[in-house]
């Protein structure tokens, strides 16, 4: 299998300067929480669905030399970009296993700390998914993950547009539409005690979209889900060309967008 067939948005070239800009914007929160739950260096990090990469090297540069990445995905397509970033950081540290969340466990690999963000709540069954990350751990490995709570009207801007407060409802009438659950944000923490994870942390961020750049990120949004939301039959093409449009001029106004709110779980086996 190239792909999930659960995954909303494109992949490959056609979605990276979104993921790009997304990885700018969250990046440094979970950089500093991942810290705080006890990565460092010389450590056997494994990120499961590593998408086109971004995340991965940075934990290649974050673990060192000594250290070591297994980056995980079910797209080659994805793959092949991540594995281009890194050539191009020249970073030797790091290896790439084409291979599903749901499969995880089959790498027979144990690690010092797995972590995966905006994956689960594309997995039919989230739970099932993280108890396979859980199982690829070490005796006091960490387990960490990120997700979104896409599905609850946490989104807008200042001053209001329809155009961003159409984002939580193409998520969620979406994700219903496809059987999947856009509340596993809200959720993991108490994933993560039904596993009886240890020195369990909690985060929330939503960050504030101030430039031109930063608030594309949702104009791309749109388009990269335009061809599910088709597919599906859940809104009109008139209806997402307007939308797309209208985020287009919103990037060049004076204003904000309050964005996703990511939901940071971290705990050790």
């Amino acid at each position: 299998m190239s792909r999930n067939p659960n995954y909303l948005l494109e992949v490959g070239k056609a979605d990276q300067q979104r993921l790009e800009i997304l990885h700018k914007i969250y990046s440094p929160f979970t950089v500093e929480f991942l810290k705080n739950a006890g990565l460092k260096t010389g450590m056997h990090v494994a990120e499961v669905g590593c998408g086109e990469g971004d995340m991965s090297c940075l934990f290649a540069q974050l673990v060192g030399s000594a250290g070591k990445v297994t980056a995980a995905d079910i797209s080659e397509v994805q793959l092949k970009i991540a594995e281009a970033k890194a050539k191009k950081l020249k970073l030797t540290n790091i290896e790439f296993k084409q291979i599903s969340v749901n499969e995880f466990s089959k790498l027979n690999q144990k690690f010092d700390l797995v972590y995966s963000k905006w994956v689960l709540i594309f997995v039919k069954n989230a739970f099932d998914g993280l108890r396979q990350m859980y199982d690829s751990l070490k005796p006091g490995g960490i387990l960490s993950c990120e997700e979104c709570s896409a599905s609850r009207t946490n989104v807008f801007s200042s001053p209001q547009t329809d155009c961003i407060d159409f984002f939580c409802k193409l998520m969620s009438t979406n994700f219903h539409a496809m059987g999947l659950d856009g509340y596993s944000g809200d959720k993991m923490y108490s994933y993560f005690e039904k596993l009886q994870c240890k020195s369990l942390q909690i985060k929330m961020h939503q960050p504030v979209l101030l430039t031109p750049e930063e608030k594309m990120a949702y104009r791309l949004t749109y388009i990269s889900t335009k061809k599910t939301t088709l597919e599906l039959k859940t809104f009109s093409e008139a209806m997402m060309d307007d939308m797309i449009q209208q985020a287009e001029l919103f990037e060049q106004q004076d204003g904000f967008i309050a964005s996703v709110r990511n939901v940071l779980v971290s705990g050790r086996k």
